[in-house]
């Protein structure tokens, strides 16, 4: 979603619904309910499969330390949704209360999400990055084993 800042700066901050009042429908405790079950058991998992990976030996250390790392990312999706959550389900609003904004692309000024300051929507921003950074690191998993398996290759040789 593109915000616009102070009314010049033009920024773009992953987050794909803003000021939809979810919390007011009658679905929205089962679904939050099934939301936290999901991560919890999500979480759950990741520990479990970071503690196999690094308990046995049968990949090298360096692919270990990798698969560690990347699977441990979703905790990063899990602090960037608690910096967001008051804006993913409509606790706070930004720019025009009465407005649902779900565009994630526009060079339309008149769409984007006025923001008279950075400062006061630091959790926003913080949670943007954090999301941006984790799809980030999924798309480049994959080149990084890449490389790794074939530099591992090479000395195996």
């Amino acid at each position: 979603m593109i915000f616009l800042i102070n009314g010049t700066l033009e920024m773009w901050v992953a987050i794909p619904i803003l000021n939809k009042a979810l919390f007011t429908s009658w679905k929205y405790p089962y679904v939050m309910a099934l939301d936290i079950s999901v991560f919890i058991a999500t979480t759950l998992l990741i520990i479990r499969a970071s503690f196999i990976i690094s308990k046995y030996k049968m990949f090298h250390l360096n692919l270990r330390i990798l698969l560690i790392f990347q699977l441990c990312q979703w905790i990063e999706i899990l602090i960037a949704r608690f910096f967001m959550f008051q804006y993913l389900l409509g606790y706070r609003f930004l720019g025009n209360t009465r407005k649902i904004y779900h565009h994630f692309w526009t060079d339309n000024t008149e769409e984007m999400v006025p923001i008279p300051n950075v400062i006061d929507e630091w959790p926003l921003f913080l949670g943007g990055f954090l999301y941006t950074h984790h799809f980030a690191s999924c798309i480049f998993f994959l080149f990084s084993v890449s490389a790794e398996r074939a530099i591992a290759s090479f000395y195996l040789r």
